[in-house]
């Protein structure tokens, strides 16, 4: 895994050691004397993980952290803080001001790297989801209002350990606004309430692979991937602690936790974990918003084409019958009664074709008063009958709109079938089912008409270009 890491010390030796295990382990290096010149080289050169000394010449520690997490560049930048004596008597408090981490006393190199990789992993992750989904606030507006959180949900998982659980959940629960729960391993990895938001796994130094077996299958379960982990060791067990934050661990805790510090942790991994879901939510509503059709909520033309390529793209097994509906007298509509109103019966239309096309393969809104659907069919009678269901879904009945009189519009309706031996390409089939729409259209509107052979002579004759399917042929050919 490559990052860059900045070291910000002063002291020639320590920041030397640093730089060499640091770069034997492939990541890019640089280094800063003062807090001061770190954080101006954050404007320019903003590293993935600061490894700073708790003895700054310009800047205590305190003010350090407080001033990185008030810029905007320093927010998802990972802190590591050196304390050369073992005892750190502001240690909650640099925790608290924004510290990822505190390492005291001599460096153990192979935990110090273990946090860095398991920092770097976390702050990719999230850099990932941002980068798509998290926008700054467009200029001239406010921020939004934060939402209401409901209280987190921590569960206390032994993993053979001997702290008391129950008086942890006790000790937690007056610190924490956050539910805490005890779980035995079996009712946390079956996540039948839900997951959790965060689990704190404890572990028995007699009996350490259990622990380290159940963080590696909450951290790759399905119903819990997503939450956090927190992972305490048993005391002086440095190796078992990194290869729990290799494991998936998001933060370790060696020993007896001090509570204290225990709730700073939760509530940062809780604060993390609700903002990767929201980016999670951001994402699945943009990727949703990219084949849905904004005014039907129907499915839209870049899915229908996508989908019809991949469905009869390859060829079919069983007959595939696709349908073009166009409406008649919709222009009219808009003409007399105005855009509002056309949109308005645009969405009535497609919650018709909603209810009544549930069982469609495909149901699209392509563009204009233009919708696609597709079924699979025994045969042209199937078909023939789908088209007219789809006609007299719009025509049958009027459509009440509101402030308006009672609406009627026709739709006409054309179909076209790709059987298994047809070998049809789905542009060809979207040519033949526009061909039949526009012989429906011929036929005086409000028809449905399913292509066939003697429609082929008719149009050999005549050099119409089909006016619909030219573009979506472009596409789904791109």
């Amino acid at each position: 895994m490559s990052g860059t890491i900045l070291i910000v010390d002063a002291v020639p030796t320590s920041s030397i050691v640093l730089r060499v295990k640091l770069s034997s382990a492939f990541y890019n290096v640089r280094q800063e004397l003062t807090g001061e010149s770190a954080l101006a080289s954050l404007a320019w050169n903003c590293p993935d993980v600061l490894v700073v000394s708790s003895e700054l010449p310009d800047l205590d520690a305190l003010t350090f952290c407080k001033r990185l997490r008030a810029l905007p560049q320093g927010r998802d930048v990972r802190l590591i803080l050196r304390h050369a004596e073992q005892n750190a008597p502001h240690r909650l408090d640099w925790l608290a001001a924004g510290a990822d981490e505190v390492l005291t006393g001599p460096l153990d190199e192979q935990l110090f790297l273990a946090r860095v990789r398991a920092l770097l992993r976390q702050q990719a992750a999230e850099a990932e989801l941002s980068l798509e989904f998290e926008q700054p606030p467009a200029a001239g507006f406010c921020e939004p209002a934060s939402p209401f959180h409901r209280p987190a949900r921590i569960a206390l998982v032994s993993g053979g350990g001997d702290i008391a659980l129950g008086r942890l959940q006790e000790e937690l629960g007056a610190r924490l606004d956050d539910h805490v729960e005890v779980l035995v391993p079996e009712a946390a990895l079956t996540a039948a309430s839900g997951a959790a938001d965060v689990y704190v796994i404890t572990e028995d130094p007699g009996r350490a692979t259990i622990a380290e077996a159940l963080l590696s299958q909450l951290h790759a379960n399905r119903a819990t991937r997503h939450s956090s982990l927190i992972y305490i060791a048993g005391p002086s067990r440095s190796a078992a602690a990194a290869r729990a934050l290799d494991l998936g661990a998001c933060e370790v805790i060696s020993g007896e936790p001090e509570l204290d510090e225990l709730a700073v942790r939760l509530r940062r991994q809780v604060a993390r974990k609700r903002r990767r879901d929201r980016l999670r939510a951001g994402m699945r509503d943009s990727l949703r918003a990219a084949i849905t059709d904004s005014l039907t909520d129907l499915n839209n033309r870049r899915f229908a084409l996508s989908h019809l390529s991949r469905r009869i793209g390859g060829g079919v097994t069983s007959p595939y019958a696709l349908f073009l509906a166009d409406l008649d007298g919709f222009k009219q509509v808009n003409d007399t009664h105005g855009h509002a109103a056309g949109d308005a019966l645009l969405a009535e239309v497609g919650e018709r074709f909603r209810r009544k096309l549930c069982d469609a393969d495909l149901l699209a809104r392509i563009g204009g008063d233009e919708f696609v659907f597709g079924y699979s069919v025994p045969d042209e009678g199937m078909a023939r009958e789908l088209a007219e269901r789809a006609r007299d879904m719009v025509g049958g009945a009027p459509f009440s709109l509101p402030g308006l009189p009672r609406i009627r519009i026709g739709v006409s309706v054309g179909a076209a079938i790709a059987g298994p031996r047809d070998g049809l390409s789905p542009e060809k089939l979207l040519e033949r089912a526009d061909r039949a729409l526009y012989s429906a259209k011929k036929s005086g509107r409000n028809t449905a008409c399913v292509y066939d052979d003697a429609q082929q002579r008719f149009f050999d004759q005549d050099p119409y270009e089909p006016a619909q399917v030219e573009p979506l042929r472009r596409a789904v050919t791109s």
